[in-house]
């Protein structure tokens, strides 16, 4: 006879796709980014949003998030180098933009980005990976244990800001526990403690500028 298994892979080809791909630009695109002004932002800082400007990140990371009816921060994204963002790309009426690190941005006026076949292209492909990424971040949330949800969690963060050791992938961003409870839509003591327990049993642990070796 015959079993099926069923089961969804969109997180898997996500991974699998920034292993390959990454987020290497177009000769033509890497020209107007070199000429363009940069905007730096410092971690904790509100980046401004506006209707008629595009935000890519140059370096650093972003934390996008969303307000529910019960006044809870979500998380709706994590936008790293190479990726946009900005209120064009979105229809959530409460939506901010926090820098998680320093950051370095390029700000774009959305009419050049639509006059550019370039910039299009550029833009059209990079948000489709975030696409990939909200889509990953909805399958996390929907795990009912916290644990698991920080598993999953650190999974995507290594394919995303990994950084391959001796000892493990250290990520390149420093996160806070404040952080990692948005993305896990749970409370910075929950995490505290679960970050404990995975230090304990060896599985993570922290460098000497507190970065998370996984």
């Amino acid at each position: 006879g015959f079993r099926w298994a069923i089961r969804d892979i969109s997180e898997r080809k996500y991974m699998t796709s920034l292993k390959q791909n990454g987020n290497s630009l177009p000769a033509d695109c890497t020209e107007i980014l070199k000429n363009r002004p940069t905007r730096r932002y410092s971690q904790g800082d509100l980046i401004p949003l506006e209707p008629s400007m595009l935000w890519y990140v140059d370096q650093g990371l972003v934390r996008l998030t969303t307000l529910t009816d019960q006044n809870q921060e979500l998380l709706v994204g994590l936008v790293g180098s190479g990726m946009p963002f900005g209120a064009y790309l979105t229809s959530l009426p409460l939506y901010e933009a926090i820098a998680v690190s320093d950051v370095e941005l390029f700000q774009f006026p959305l009419a050049e980005v639509l006059n550019s076949s370039a910039l299009a292209q550029l833009f059209f492909a990079i948000t489709r990976q975030r696409l990939r990424q909200t889509e990953v971040l909805l399958t996390i949330l929907g795990e009912r244990q916290i644990e698991k949800r920080l598993c999953r969690l650190f999974e995507l963060l290594q394919a995303e800001m990994g950084e391959p050791l001796a000892e493990g992938m250290r990520l390149k961003v420093r996160l806070t526990q404040e952080d990692i409870a948005i993305a896990c839509c749970s409370t910075r003591v929950t995490i505290g403690r679960l970050l404990s327990q995975l230090q304990k049993e060896g599985k993570i642990r922290l460098d000497q500028k507190r970065h998370i070796i996984i």
